[in-house]
């Protein structure tokens, strides 16, 4: 599905020397080459002063026998490409992407303290000048949110660009009706509005197209760049913590958790691509750091006093001993609780936090750090990943 003149497609003839050149009298932005599977692997496209091993883009799908490499987007538009690696008598199209440049006021980066919604650039900013997407959206009950990486280049630093092309890749080129991601996340730690959820959701509601065909439940979060044997950046996983807290603390999604997908029925809440399917994204620089990312939005949401992997016993409430309860003072002493509780917290029954306790190093006494007014209340006594809860009353 090819609007205008923003995606042209080519094709080239390929030298002895196999290669093939590609020369426009407009220049293009990012470029994607289309070829038989094996030749798409082997491919290098040198353009800008720059050369690109893209390999095939594992979303996309094999149409006709030609494969499409991964998008490449360049620091600045160029006429001129060089294509090396094919083979002589077969068929490579080359596909350009020619879109207006824009430049967006500077953005506000993301604060890591609190579980609020971070900021975020509107499809509205970053389309603009672009075709908005209309179809029929899917409202999504997410229940796992999946990582991705843009497999782009490392040197782009325009990203708002980057984002149109893809989007303008995803649409006119894979065809699909949005782009695919709900959000993306710059080296820089902006973080982008994905696929648009139109007048009636959220833009975390909307089913995105990312996880395998199987995007039923999940939530798609792209890392701007490739990452297979590179890290992103601070920023960026700052960010995606924050963003990752925020979804967490609004569907109560445990970050350590699982929830069964039918692509696999250990699928964590916080999931790699690769989870799903054959695949390597989100590549290894972002897969190894899973565990980092799960205990970083976490430590996030205890900070706002959300603790969402806390295992209830019901059985240790038939054994702990809360003494005094009424209570009239601000100490009380836990018996056979069955872990080291690390703090005390008072709760009222709509789940707000009134106060918090420390525990005394002469056995099991704490003291709250406030006092409450008279009525019934939850007391919290909290250890590594578990909780004891009991009513408690305030006289």
């Amino acid at each position: 599905m090819l609007r205008g003149q923003q995606v042209v497609s080519r094709q080239l003839p390929v030298t002895a020397e196999r290669a093939c050149f590609l020369e426009t009298e407009n220049p293009f932005g990012a470029l994607v080459i289309r070829a038989r599977p094996d030749i798409v692997a082997s491919l290098v496209v040198s353009a800008g002063g720059n050369a690109f091993v893209p390999g095939v883009d594992e979303d996309s799908q094999v149409t006709n026998g030609l494969a499409t490499t991964n998008l490449m987007v360049f620091d600045r538009p160029v006429n001129q490409a060089t294509i090396t690696g094919v083979v002589p008598g077969n068929e490579i199209e080359a596909i350009t992407i020619n879109l207006p440049q824009i430049s967006l006021p500077e953005q506000a980066k993301t604060d890591p303290a609190g579980c609020e919604m971070p900021p975020l650039v509107s499809q509205q900013s970053w389309r603009e000048g672009l075709p908005a997407p209309d179809y029929e959206r899917v409202f999504n009950t997410v229940n796992n949110v999946i990582l991705h990486h843009s497999a782009t280049s490392n040197t782009v630093t325009d990203y708002t660009n980057l984002v149109r092309s893809i989007y303008t890749y995803h649409t006119q080129v894979n065809g699909w009706s949005d782009i695919g991601y709900n959000y993306l996340i710059a080296p820089d730690g902006i973080i982008y509005a994905g696929r648009d959820p139109g007048l009636l959701m959220a833009n975390d509601e909307v089913m995105g197209a990312h996880f395998c065909a199987s995007n039923s439940g999940t939530l798609g979060i792209c890392l701007l760049g490739t990452y297979t044997s590179v890290q992103p950046s601070e920023a960026a996983i700052i960010s995606l913590e924050q963003l990752l807290s925020w979804k967490m603390a609004k569907d109560s999604l445990p970050p350590f958790g699982t929830y069964a997908h039918p692509l696999n029925q250990l699928l964590g809440v916080v999931a790699g691509h690769r989870d799903g399917c054959a695949t390597t994204c989100p590549g290894d620089g972002v897969y190894q750091l899973l565990q980092a990312v799960r205990e970083g939005s976490n430590a996030l949401l205890e900070s706002c006093g959300i603790y969402l992997d806390l295992v209830e016993d019901p059985q240790q409430h038939h054994q702990t001993l809360v003494f005094p309860n009424p209570a009239s003072s601000r100490e009380f002493y836990l018996s056979d609780l069955g872990f080291v509780p690390q703090q005390l917290r008072l709760v009222t029954t709509g789940g707000r936090m009134l106060a918090v306790g420390v525990i005394s190093v002469a056995g099991n006494r704490m003291r709250l750090s406030a006092v409450a007014a008279p009525g019934v209340y939850v007391l919290e006594a909290i250890g590594d990943r578990r909780v004891f809860r009991t009513k408690l009353i305030m006289q």
